[in-house]
């Protein structure tokens, strides 16, 4: 499998890379920063609002809407980073761990301390965006999505990458830009 070893993407798994990544997803997300923060900002304007004229209860209910965009919108995602990391921690028995992503002429090779992790058919990949200083892969039906920071391409770069997979998959988009 190694003789059409194409690139590879090496990165340190820990919670630093995590909050590293969570806080690109949402600034390549600017939509979605905005209607959960704006609906969050309304929520609480409108609880204040309703319980300096008296509506306490309403005041409540809309607080308690403020809290429930907060959460939904924002602490969610972080909560459910936080507990993958620590389950993998678990499972590895550390907190941190090498990441590796082989790309070959007919799939990606993941690999997570030292042991397979995956592994998935380009016929499985839907489109590449750029997003500056990440790529990300996602996959067809919603099956998932896989972020790349550029730097940690080994082998090849991440230009390289995105050259070589538009002429060797041309099926599969590409597009530049700040989208999650």
């Amino acid at each position: 499998m190694e003789k059409d070893l194409r690139f590879e993407h090496r990165h340190t798994q820990d919670w630093a890379f995590l909050k590293r990544f969570y806080w690109h997803t949402l600034a390549a997300a600017p939509i979605y920063v905005v209607l959960w923060g704006g609906l969050t900002a309304v929520g609480l304007a409108l609880a204040v609002q309703t319980v300096r004229e008296g509506s306490v209860g309403q005041g409540i209910a809309c607080g308690a809407a403020a809290l429930v965009c907060l959460v939904r919108g924002f602490l969610w995602g972080w909560y459910r980073l936080r507990k993958e990391h620590k389950e993998m921690s678990a499972r590895f028995g550390k907190d941190s761990w090498e990441s590796v992503m082989r790309f070959t002429d007919d799939a990606i090779l993941m690999e997570d301390d030292g042991r397979e992790s995956g592994e998935v058919d380009w016929s499985n990949c839907q489109r590449l965006e750029d997003q500056g200083g990440w790529l990300r892969l996602v996959f067809r039906n919603n099956a998932g999505e896989l972020y790349l920071r550029k730097r940690d391409f080994t082998t090849g770069t991440a230009a390289e990458f995105q050259s070589w997979l538009a002429e060797a998959h041309p099926e599969i988009q590409q597009s530049s830009g700040k989208k999650a």
